[in-house]
């Protein structure tokens, strides 16, 4: 019986393309079965929690290595939205069909968390878009930014240092949330990119900058309705946010931004990639005259041939250009 049992094991073994690891119960962090999304910040820990009636974002000390797997004290607390319709008596909240999306955003300058690369839930912008989507005070706080998409359709935004600093002096937590847009279909990627072309030497340059930040900031509904987010001159030569939604194909299985201009996404049925680079003319921010900086009418996917690709990483080390995986 032994062998027949081990013979199976064996066969099992070699028919799974990865090693599987146990992992001890032991080393749970934080047994909630509400939370539904989590990213790691330095010595931060950022979760949402779906509560009866409103998702919750929490800020905890992250636990140090040798030490208990829990969390340390909690740095800050507050709510987004509301997970119930308006007249609907709350109950006790459902598993989510869409999971929420969370992702950092780091202002120009500030150094990224270890071990944590750029596009791998976290993204720095440029200074001018930064400040036109999150405000003065993340600006001068030189804060990390914390977005949530959420399956109800919302983009909002908390910056980081301000919820710290609110739980240290209580005020008016709803004030921390700020809605960026509604997409009205459930949120399942946010990403950025740079939608300004360089000029050509430039662009030889940017595959070994580090410091090349995205300029546009982009978000995919779960049907395929994209929003992109960027800084533009006005008519009367003011920085203002453009923001323009775009119709894709869906149902959306998974998406990911490389740094050339282009977007990736999956549906069942195909892998595609659209440019959203205005190519026609650079955009010369110390002249706006001489270019509008905006972002294109439309976007006009082509397909890749491949299709039910689940989960995408776009590496842009490749000596010959970007790889899409």
């Amino acid at each position: 019986m032994w062998s027949v049992t081990q013979a199976c094991e064996d066969k099992e073994d070699e028919a799974r393309p990865f090693p599987v690891i146990h992992v001890d119960p032991d080393a749970c962090v934080l047994p909630d079965p509400a939370l539904c999304a989590f990213n790691v910040l330095d010595d931060m820990l950022v979760t949402l929690v779906q509560g009866p009636t409103q998702w919750k974002m929490q800020l905890f000390e992250r636990p140090c290595p040798g030490e208990e797997p829990r969390p340390g004290g909690q740095l800050g607390e507050v709510e987004l939205s509301t997970c119930t319709p308006p007249g609907v008596v709350p109950e006790k909240p459902a598993a989510p069909s869409f999971l929420p999306v969370l992702c950092c955003v780091f202002p120009p300058g500030s150094r990224a968390p270890h071990g944590h690369p750029e596009g791998c839930g976290c993204f720095m912008l440029e200074e001018a878009l930064f400040g036109l989507l999150f405000g003065a005070d993340a600006t001068l706080l030189q804060s990390p930014v914390i977005l949530c998409g959420l399956p109800d359709g919302q983009l909002c935004c908390v910056v980081l240092k301000a919820l710290v600093t609110c739980e240290l002096a209580p005020g008016d937590p709803k004030v921390l949330v700020k809605i960026l847009h509604h997409l009205e279909e459930p949120v399942v990627f946010i990403g950025a990119l740079r939608a300004e072309p360089r000029a050509e030497e430039e662009a030889r340059e940017l595959l070994s900058d580090e410091n090349v930040h995205s300029d546009c900031l982009v978000a995919l509904g779960h049907q395929g309705r994209t929003l992109a987010i960027k800084a533009s001159w006005s008519e009367s030569g003011n920085l203002v946010p453009e923001l323009r939604e775009y119709d894709l194909p869906g149902p959306v299985l998974c998406a990911a931004c490389g740094r050339d201009g282009r977007m990736y996404h999956s549906t069942p049925s195909n892998l595609c990639v659209v440019d959203v680079a205005r190519r026609d003319a650079p955009w010369n921010l110390e002249k706006p005259d001489e270019a509008t900086g905006g972002l294109p009418s439309m976007l006009c996917p082509a397909s890749l041939n491949i299709c039910g690709v689940v989960t995408l990483c776009v590496s842009t080390r490749a000596s010959t250009g970007t790889r899409c995986r």
